[in-house]
C-alpha cells in the first residue's frame, strides 16, 4: 500500500529549497519514491517549502526518511565565509 510523506523544510531562501528539491528529484528513481506537486493543497500556508513523496510502503518511507542520505540533503548548505 502506498505511503505518502509531506516534509516541510526551513531553508533560509528559495535557492536552498530548490537545491533540496533537485537532489530529491535525482534520488527518486534510485530510492523508489515519486515526488508530487503540492500546488493544489490549499491547507498549506504560502510560501511553503514542502515536498510530498510517495513510497511503495511505510517501511521504505521510514527507511529513507531516517537515512543519513536524507539528513545530508536536507541540511542547510554551509555559508561561505
Amino acid at each position: 500500500m502506498p505511503c505518502y510523506v509531506i516534509t516541510h523544510t526551513r531553508f533560509r531562501d528559495d535557492q536552498g529549497f530548490r537545491e533540496f528539491r533537485t537532489r530529491l528529484d535525482t534520488l527518486a528513481d534510485r530510492q523508489h519514491f515519486r515526488l508530487h506537486p503540492l500546488s493544489d493543497v490549499s491547507t498549506l500556508p504560502r510560501p511553503d517549502q514542502a515536498v510530498m513523496m510517495e513510497f511503495e510502503n511505510a517501511e521504505s518511507a521510514h527507511a529513507f526518511m531516517g537515512s543519513d542520505l536524507f539528513r545530508a540533503i536536507s541540511r542547510e548548505p554551509a555559508l561561505s565565509a
